[in-house]
């Protein structure tokens, strides 16, 4: 014998069960959750703030775990293999270009650079119009065409 709930459950709140067994039993790296939440959410019956309020996380706790899907596939697989932050990864959030992002990734891992050198750095970098990086100094990146 176990201890065991039995429901019925439609598919909406059979897939709201799974995640947060999910959350609650192992170690779901940032994306890992950020692609559970968002397929929570593609299903259409539950907002941000529903979805929150019943993990018991905040609305923007939820919404940037989603940002980090904007992220160059290269960034994504580095925080899923913990070579990165997650705090790393939100500051690549302030880069567009999936190029750029995938430069500043290796620079990090090459350099061991902190959150805060990150930080600095993204702060001189300039964007233009079209949302492409353009050098202001020197030890900035160049423009990808």
């Amino acid at each position: 014998k176990i201890p065991a709930i039995i429901a019925a459950l439609d598919d909406n709140a059979s897939a709201e069960v799974a995640l947060v067994e999910n959350l609650q039993r192992r170690n779901l790296s940032a994306i890992e959750e950020a692609k559970s939440y968002k397929k929570l959410l593609d299903r259409g019956y539950l907002t941000q703030e529903q979805l929150a309020k019943r993990l018991g996380i905040s609305q923007s706790s939820v919404a940037n775990k989603i940002r980090l899907l904007n992220l160059s596939d290269e960034v994504q697989n580095a925080l899923m293999n913990e070579k990165i932050s997650e705090r790393h990864a939100r500051s690549l959030l302030q880069i567009s270009n999936h190029q750029n992002q995938i430069n500043l990734l290796n620079e990090i891992l090459d350099t061991r650079m902190t959150v805060r050198q990150l930080d600095e750095k993204i702060k001189k970098i300039i964007r233009d119009k079209n949302g492409q990086i353009i050098e202001k100094e020197k030890d900035c990146l160049a423009l990808v065409i």
